[in-house]
């Protein structure tokens, strides 16, 4: 395209051709964006990123500027904007003083009438760059303890059912199954993701929301990808990704990449495995294992019972012969044989008594008899009353004409004093014993 300038009226001089008419700056501007569009519809542009931006509006403003690589290295820069949309697609942190390969096309901003790449696209520049990101976004999370082994869930000892996130169509997840089958078969749902490339992070983050939703819950959730570079791992490095891993309520086993890669997701997983095989035998017990424990524990108890129930035979056969010892009837046998015997003695010594008693008696009686009056009057003494009934005692209480009754030893008599003596012929020896025992020296 043409460019005409105007010039000054005044300077025209006769014989030349008319001056077009003077632009205005927009049109100017329209137009030179238009050249600029056309010529540069699509772009890559390689280098640092300085003067980094992020308005509320979710629009990023940065510069690039040369950053001495390549065959023309110089001090110039170009701004740059990327959308909300592209920006949220970032798969890495963008900061200042990192290399990044641009892609987009070149514009002019009419207002400035400055021109401008509008970024579709942006990677890193080499290898070094997505080390020095990773490393920042790594401990910039294990600060605020995404890594944090207390916040790890368990993984549980016979998991029912094993959620996987991985590429339907990928290896890894035939490398899972097979593993699964091979050890502890158990049912397994698939939650599909991209593992790789643009949205995928989005697709893994959506797939835990999933599982931890799931009306027919997983057990344990696998999160499963094939080896790579470190660009086609770089999914796994993602925040939205780690984030989710790390805050997911479900155990979580990482099994990304071979064993030499290592991702932020391995660091925030419940579980980190070698490779997806290895994350497939992790989650489940070895079946054999299992059925070769059961049958050691299975002997163990057999015998042990066995033991028990020989053990309780005799304890058994015992307690038999005690009881046969203790028997009830034969005891109650013993009881009564004791109690005749007690009943034998008791008798045996109660006659002992009755008949001590009755020798005591008679003894007893004999004396009674020797004292009794009545005996004496059948020796053919008697005894006299008064006509009062009152015994005589002393021939000095009678006199000549009284009458007396006289006690024989058979019937009374009627009697009368004639003659009353002094003394009696007869003496008492009972009174002359008191009185010798009376007069005798105390």
């Amino acid at each position: 395209m043409d460019f005409t300038f105007s010039s000054d009226p005044q300077s025209s001089f006769e014989g030349t051709a008319p001056s077009p008419p003077p632009l205005s700056v927009s049109q100017i501007s329209r137009q030179i964006r238009g050249v600029l569009e056309e010529r540069f519809s699509t772009v890559r542009v390689q280098g640092e990123v300085i003067g980094l931006a992020r308005p509320r509006s979710g629009h990023v403003y940065f510069n690039l500027k040369d950053d001495g690589q390549g065959e023309v290295a110089g001090d110039a820069k170009i701004a740059a904007v990327m959308w909300k949309g592209p920006a949220s697609r970032l798969r890495f942190p963008l900061e200042d003083g990192i290399r990044v390969i641009a892609t987009g096309r070149v514009t002019v901003y009419e207002p400035r009438g400055s021109y401008q790449l509008i970024v579709d696209r942006i990677e890193p520049a080499g290898k070094g760059t997505l080390l020095q990101a990773l490393e920042k976004l790594k401990k910039k999370l294990f600060n605020e303890g995404l890594f944090d082994p207390e916040k790890k869930l368990p993984l549980p000892w016979m998991p029912r059912t094993v959620g996987l996130i991985t590429s339907p169509t990928g290896a890894a997840v035939q490398d899972v199954l097979r593993s699964l089958q091979r050890k502890f078969p158990v049912h397994v749902k698939i939650y599909p993701a991209k593992v790789q490339g643009e949205g995928s992070g989005r697709e893994i983050v959506r797939a835990i929301q999933l599982a931890e939703v799931d009306p027919q819950p997983v057990d344990v959730l696998i999160i499963a990808r094939g080896g790579g570079s470190l660009e086609d791992l770089w999914t796994f490095n993602e925040e939205p990704v780690v984030r989710a891993v790390s805050e997911c309520t479900l155990p979580t086993v990482s099994g990304v990449g071979h064993e030499i890669d290592t991702t932020l997701v391995d660091l925030a997983a419940s579980v980190r495995a070698q490779t997806p095989t290895h994350a497939g035998e992790l989650v489940v017990p070895d079946f054999q294992a299992i059925v070769d424990e059961l049958l050691t524990v299975h002997d163990r108890i057999f015998r042990g019972i066995q033991a028990l129930i020989e053990a309780q035979s005799r304890r058994l056969i015992d307690w038999g012969g005690r009881l046969q010892r203790s028997s009830p009837e034969k005891l109650l046998v013993r009881r009564k044989e004791q109690l005749k015997s007690i009943q034998l003695r008791m008798h045996a010594a109660l006659e002992h008594f009755m008949l001590k008693r009755e020798s005591h008696l008679n003894l007893q009686a004999e004396k009674l008899g020797a004292l009794n009056p009545y005996q004496v009057f059948q020796r053919g003494f008697s005894a006299t009353r008064f006509e009062d009934g009152k015994f005589v005692r002393d021939a000095k209480e009678l006199s000549p004409g009284q009458r007396l009754k006289l006690i024989l030893a058979r019937g009374e008599a009627q009697v009368e004093v004639r003659e009353v003596l002094e003394s009696s012929p007869l003496e008492n020896p009972l009174d002359l014993k008191n009185e010798e025992s009376s007069e005798a020296p105390s």
